[in-house]
């Protein structure tokens, strides 16, 4: 079994939101990732989408691109991103809309094979976009709390498990890559990778942590970041 990596699809085949707008290089992203992603993943292998799947806003409007992403090959784990406005709150509708190929995670663990899998959506560490501090307060002890979840769920179903790999949409440690308690959680769970997504510009993927931090390896993939193509953190 192959892990693989691609964050932050932003499909868009029912809802009028062409990544174009972002920049020439999105230019027919969805069918450049197709092509990766049918040329690398075997049927017996996983890949990591750390949110961000869909725009669209309900069942009706994400319906294509979730069928769309489910007959890709492989097994999958996903964890919402900040834009996943289509992700139903219950598990029963989650599964029906999503399909035996891909696994969900929200409060939960996943295992497949000998690999566990922990997940969170994350959130900003700091008030950005006109947030105040008391929101932002609040959004992180959400998230925690969803991750915390997510980790005994691990412990209490999966403890023999030989690995744990971590997601999260948003990156788990602050603007200048220092720790967090996310990381902390991460770490405490026993996860020796952590993928993550959600920065688009240049300028964020520079500045971000990229590398091993007591035992994890972090790793932005980002579908723009990574040049629309999947990531392979092996083995193989």
């Amino acid at each position: 079994m192959s892990l693989f990596a691609i964050g932050d699809l932003h499909l868009s085949f029912r809802s009028d939101k062409p990544m174009t707008k972002f920049g020439d290089h999105w230019a027919d992203h969805a069918a450049r990732i197709a092509e990766s992603w049918r040329a690398l993943v075997g049927p017996g292998d996983v890949v990591l989408v750390p949110g961000d799947l869909s725009w669209g806003m309900t069942a009706a409007e994400s319906s294509e691109d979730l069928e769309w992403f489910a007959a890709l090959p492989g097994q999958k784990v996903i964890v919402k991103g900040n834009h996943d406005y289509w992700w139903p709150k219950s598990r029963a509708r989650l599964a029906a809309a999503l399909g035996p190929s891909v696994h969900p995670l929200k409060r939960n663990a996943a295992r497949i094979g000998d690999v566990a899998f922990i997940g969170v959506r994350g959130t900003d560490l700091v008030p950005l976009h006109g947030k105040s501090q008391a929101e932002t307060d609040a959004a992180i002890a959400r998230e925690l709390a969803d991750l915390d979840a997510s980790i005994e769920d691990l412990r209490a179903r999966f403890p023999d498990a030989p690995r744990v790999v971590a997601l999260s949409h948003y990156p788990p440690f602050d603007l200048g890559g220092n720790s967090s308690p996310f990381t902390d959680r991460i770490e405490s769970a026993g996860a020796d990778l952590c993928v993550y997504g959600h920065l688009h510009e240049a300028a964020e993927w520079s500045a971000t942590f990229q590398g091993e931090r007591n035992g994890v390896e972090y790793r932005l993939v980002a579908c723009d970041a990574i040049g629309f193509e999947l990531l392979h953190l092996g083995p193989r």
